[in-house]
């Protein structure tokens, strides 16, 4: 989720320099080409300005919330570490107090849910 714009979406500017990400955008060092002179995909890959498999961040191999989170966005892990592979800090402190707090909601949620006893939520209704 972190990443799926990247996979789908380039950002120009009105100078006509294209991003991978709208939050790098008119940070020229940042510019992975031109509509002038197309996209540096030796720079793309080099720079890491694209999603990567959460497995070959470095820094979130052994995190519980890996998957929850994908290594999260590439443009906040360049704004504090200036490193697309390093993960933002803070942005993972934040990943953790709110997967934390959904996961113990869900767990004392469930049950009333599965008990039927949600009158916003009625499970008997979608198992019949």
């Amino acid at each position: 989720m972190a990443a799926l714009q990247q996979k789908k979406v380039f950002i120009i500017d009105i100078k006509g320099d294209i991003y991978s990400c709208s939050c790098h955008n008119s940070t020229d060092k940042l510019s992975i080409g031109s509509i002038y002179e197309g996209i540096d995909y030796n720079k793309v890959i080099k720079e890491g300005h694209y999603p990567k498999n959460v497995n070959e961040y470095n820094d979130c191999r052994n995190c519980w919330m890996k998957y929850l989170c994908s290594g999260s966005c590439i443009a906040f892990k360049w704004i504090e570490t200036k490193n697309t592979d390093t993960p933002s800090a803070y942005i993972c402190k934040m990943n953790d107090a709110y997967w934390n707090c959904i996961i113990k909601l869900y767990i004392s949620v469930y049950p009333i849910i599965k008990a039927g006893n949600n009158p916003n939520f009625n499970i008997r209704k979608i198992n019949s």
